[in-house]
């Protein structure tokens, strides 16, 4: 169970930079999205406080209903993310900088429709420490994630399984082919008059919680 979740937060924290309107789902003509991100284990430790992980996100849309892009900015995050277009599409630099030195963490690659195909995950030394491969259906839903841990030379690939909203609602777990772990999710969804969801709520070994406010054009 922990290394799908392991895998949903990853896929939450690195996502959504290149899409459109119509890859997020989304109805109507929107101009702007503020999502709330949280995260809580469902037990505190005894005698201890929930440790919760938040995150802010904030998506704009062009009037063509494209998410817009700059070349260069920084996330809610902290992350400093650069755009490298290139022929096979673009890819997303994604660095953090202290002590005054910048240091790549990620590098997304994205296909000529925006659509993230694999991610490169860097050490503090600069070495590749994990690949992450991405496989769609025809209308572009995630249904497949293999993952490569460079330090211990194990793949591990996720099915997916998702529902009309594109969320996982089943993912199994495989390690050098063998059949792991599965878990199903069950999630509970608010909705503007639109039919876009405002608030999206996780539950399993976790709480994981979602809020948008959406602006339309």
């Amino acid at each position: 169970m922990r290394g799908i979740l392991l895998l949903i937060g990853l896929l939450l924290s690195i996502s959504v930079f290149a899409q459109s309107r119509v890859e997020m789902r989304l109805n109507g003509k929107v101009k702007s999205i503020k999502e709330e991100y949280r995260k809580c284990p469902m037990i505190a430790l005894e005698g201890g406080q929930l440790n919760c992980y938040e995150r802010s996100t904030s998506y704009n849309f062009n009037k063509e209903g494209n998410l817009v892009l700059e070349e260069q900015k920084v996330s809610d995050d902290g992350y400093i993310i650069e755009k490298i277009n290139t022929k096979e599409g673009y890819t997303l630099v994604k660095s953090l900088e202290w002590d005054g030195v910048k240091r790549k963490s990620f590098e997304e690659y994205y296909n000529k429709k925006g659509v993230k195909i694999k991610v490169v995950n860097y050490n503090n030394s600069g070495e590749v420490a994990n690949i992450w491969e991405y496989s769609y259906d025809k209308n572009q839903r995630l249904t497949q994630t293999k993952t490569t841990n460079i330090w211990n030379n194990v793949i591990t690939i996720y099915e997916h399984w998702l529902n009309k909203y594109g969320d996982i609602v089943l993912s199994k777990e495989f390690k050098n082919g063998a059949l792991v772990n599965e878990e199903s999710f069950e999630i509970n969804y608010t909705f503007d008059k639109k039919g876009n969801w405002l608030t999206k709520v996780f539950n399993s070994q976790y709480s994981e919680s979602y809020k948008r406010i959406i602006q339309y054009y």
